[in-house]
């Protein structure tokens, strides 16, 4: 590790953390945290170079800790099964911020305006029968829930209107 902290590339010192600590039978892996703390963090330590105080050493062990969990978990391991690192959930507002930076998730969790909704309905007479007939058989098995009959595939060619369709849900 001291080598590879030489050459200032904070992420494969973290890739090669990673594999140290979920391939070898290493005790000590908190000294080892400790030890390369500043090597590992190099980059988000720039990242934020213009945060102070606090806020600055908050965000840099936070993102450190969550890169480095993403490689642990790429080799099946989590920050979580080693006790003597710090703590993903010691940053509870962090991981919220940092799901919320997913756009995907942002829109889930941020729902859908009234105003959307009642349009989609408004124009729900827009679909063709088989349009109509497939959103029925869809909606009518989210509403009315049974194992078996909850798994729909949308195929057609080129030009058939399943994205006219797949709005509307």
């Amino acid at each position: 590790m001291t080598e590879v902290s030489q050459l200032r590339k904070p992420y494969q010192l973290r890739q090669l953390f990673a594999t140290i600590i979920v391939y070898s039978q290493l005790v000590e892996v908190g000294a080892l945290w400790e030890r390369f703390y500043d090597d590992l963090s190099l980059d988000f330590d720039y990242k934020y170079r213009s945060l102070e105080g606090n806020a600055k050493e908050e965000m840099v062990k936070f993102h450190t800790l969550k890169s480095l969990n993403d490689l642990l978990l790429a080799n099946g391991s989590a920050v979580t099964h080693f006790e003597d690192l710090p703590q993903l959930c010691e940053y509870p507002h962090l991981v919220l911020d940092s799901l919320l930076q997913n756009n995907l998730i942002r829109r889930e969790m941020e729902g859908y305006s009234h105003d959307v909704l009642q349009e989609t309905v408004d124009q729900e007479h827009l679909l063709n029968h088989e349009q109509r007939s497939v959103y029925s058989t869809v909606t009518n098995a989210v509403d009315n829930l049974t194992p078996g009959n909850t798994l729909f595939f949308i195929d057609g060619p080129g030009g058939t209107g399943k994205s006219t369709l797949l709005k509307h849900f």
